[in-house]
């Protein structure tokens, strides 16, 4: 699968956000959690990037379990976005009121395991007080990152009762 290439609209100009304060458990879990980032090729320390955006640290269900999220709004507004048919969860049900049994899956890492285009890596770099990296696969939060998500996991799961999906 080729990587995700975002395009950007003629008139787009880079952003870049201010550094933020973080609350020391935050930027503890940052830490770790970047260098783990770098240590696994999917990000990497880009001191000259253009753009940038903030972290935003979300806790998780486990006390104590945070996820990093990157806030891309501002490169989302500036972005062409794939046309693509987003599924309506009623419509699903739909197609499986006669079911007896449901399940979840959930995507472990699911985005981190989508190339991101080189070209247009630099779009999703974001600004923590150890510097400024830039990721090598698709964040969460792009505007195109469902739709270029979405085709390869129905491949997989095409043997599963997904009319509706």
């Amino acid at each position: 699968m080729p990587p995700l290439k975002v395009t950007l609209k003629p008139d787009a100009v880079p952003v870049r956000c201010k550094a933020r304060r973080y609350a020391p458990e935050h930027r503890a879990f940052m830490k770790k959690h970047v260098q783990e980032l770098i240590d696994a090729g999917l990000c990497y320390r880009n001191p000259h990037s253009k753009w940038c955006s903030p972290p935003l640290i979300v806790k998780k269900v486990e006390p104590g379990d945070f996820r990093m999220t990157v806030d891309v709004r501002r490169v989302n507004a500036q972005t062409l976005r794939m046309i693509w048919p987003m599924p309506i969860f009623e419509v699903i049900m739909d197609y499986h009121t006669d079911s007896e049994l449901y399940f979840l899956l959930d995507f472990f890492k699911g985005y981190w395991q989508f190339l991101l285009s080189l070209e247009c890596q630099e779009l999703f770099s974001f600004l923590t007080d150890m510097g400024i990296f830039t990721p090598t696969r698709v964040l969460m939060g792009g505007s195109d990152s469902v739709a270029y998500c979405r085709p390869p996991c129905r491949r997989c799961s095409r043997n599963f009762s997904m009319t509706g999906c």
